[in-house]
């Protein structure tokens, strides 16, 4: 008798947490993410001034047309931004409380090159 009450603890306790996990999850993935909402930090922004925050969140914004955290993939976003000329490196994430966190590290040119009118800045990786 005493294993037959301890399965059912067990068991209801588990479906009570499903239940409130699936219905936290829910409400998480509904929520909208707006301008304010949209954290951007671009390291080395003193010394390089190519990539601005405007920018970042434009491509956000293509990105996610629905504006839901739901809807939002975060490493195919994460891609997009190292994909940018100026970027080095990229990190995107979302915090528990649905602000999106996009960290940037700007190439820093070393030198200038000018070849038939056309310029092109060269960095430490080339």
């Amino acid at each position: 008798m005493k294993n037959k009450y301890r399965i059912l603890k067990i068991g209801i306790t588990v479906i009570i947490l499903g239940f409130l996990l699936s219905f936290s999850l829910n409400k998480f993935s509904k929520q909208k993410i707006t301008d304010n909402k949209i954290s951007v930090i671009i390291h080395d922004k003193d010394s390089v001034d190519f990539l601005d925050e405007k920018d970042v969140i434009a491509i956000v914004n293509k990105d996610n047309p629905s504006r839901s955290v739901g809807d939002l993939n975060t490493s195919e976003l994460e891609k997009k931004i190292n994909a940018l000329p100026d970027v080095d490196s990229a990190n995107v994430y979302l915090n528990l409380n649905g602000k999106l966190n996009i960290e940037i590290k700007q190439r820093i040119p070393i030198f200038r090159l000018n070849s038939n009118g056309k310029d092109f800045y060269v960095d430490e990786k080339g």
